[in-house]
């Protein structure tokens, strides 16, 4: 019965700790793949090189790429 108890435990926090695993590599920064919406979104925000964080993208509601 204590081995049974144990060995759920282990699954369970090892659930957990896969559950938040993609929170943890969102906090390396944003991950933009159109290096050209990439390119408009620094001129934006003002940051030409470095990590792009959610902070700094924060503010942005609408994005018009037609000027």
């Amino acid at each position: 019965m204590r081995v049974r108890l144990v060995v759920a435990l282990a699954i369970f926090i090892l659930a957990a700790s896969m559950a938040f695993a993609p929170v943890v590599a969102e906090s390396d920064g944003v991950q933009i793949k159109d290096p050209a919406l990439e390119a408009f979104i620094r001129r934006e925000i003002d940051k030409p090189e470095g990590v792009i964080q959610s902070a700094d993208v924060e503010g942005i509601r609408t994005i018009d790429t037609t000027t």
